[in-house]
């Protein structure tokens, strides 16, 4: 008895929230293309607002519910709209980043550094050879994360991957001339793991390869 009243301003709630959500989609209809982009303008201000105002905690909790909002949204698509909507996300990043400035791409490069490295921080040992050395796994099939480095090298133009091959020596000269012999000692052992674990790996499916062909 005591929790039908809760019960009831719960649904007057929801149903106040669906008919404000069904005015604000009529009154998006009738907005002309341009009035429409103002009011995604005044949108985005007020969520940078917000986001400027949030402390770690706060924008930590905001981005991880993003994401889930976003992978659920993903796992309703078919193919076909999740190909476009890839696609479009792809072109608006890339859009973001030619209007960049110098210093917000600095930080833009370093937030995607952290992001990396956090992730490879909380991976066990044999994903993160995987990562490092992503061609081949521990049973010799392409790690997710090779399939997508492939994917987009295949939508590289010459001059884009001209460019990344310089970025990426340019990356690498710089790194091993900020480290110190301790450091490039322990480079050069991990270098030598990684090696020898695609040799396994990699002796691993050609032996797999040859007792299939055996078998047939």
């Amino acid at each position: 008895l005591q929790i039908q009243p809760f019960l009831k301003m719960e649904e007057r709630i929801s149903q106040q929230r669906a008919a404000a959500r069904e005015r604000q989609r009529r009154r998006r209809q009738r907005l002309s293309s341009e009035e429409r982009q103002a009011v995604r303008e005044r949108i985005r201000e007020r969520m940078q607002k917000m986001r400027s105002n949030m402390n770690e905690e706060e924008r930590e909790l905001y981005l991880q519910n993003r994401r889930n909002r976003d992978r659920e949204r993903r796992s309703n698509m078919d193919q076909d709209e999740r190909e476009l909507y890839l696609q479009n996300k792809r072109n608006k990043d890339q859009e973001r980043r030619n209007n960049m400035n110098p210093e917000e791409r600095e930080t833009y490069l370093q937030n995607m550094r952290n992001r990396v490295q956090k992730r490879r921080n909380a991976i066990n040992e044999d994903q993160q050879n995987e990562v490092m050395h992503p061609k081949l796994s521990s049973l010799g099939r392409l790690t997710k994360h090779a399939r997508k480095v492939r994917e987009r090298q295949k939508r590289e133009t010459t001059e884009e991957k001209q460019l990344r091959l310089q970025n990426q020596r340019q990356r690498q000269f710089a790194s091993q001339q900020a480290e110190t012999a301790e450091q490039r000692q322990a480079r050069l052992e991990a270098q030598k793991q990684r090696t020898n674990t695609y040799r396994t790996s990699l002796k691993v499916n050609i032996r797999y390869t040859f007792l299939s062909i055996t078998h047939l």
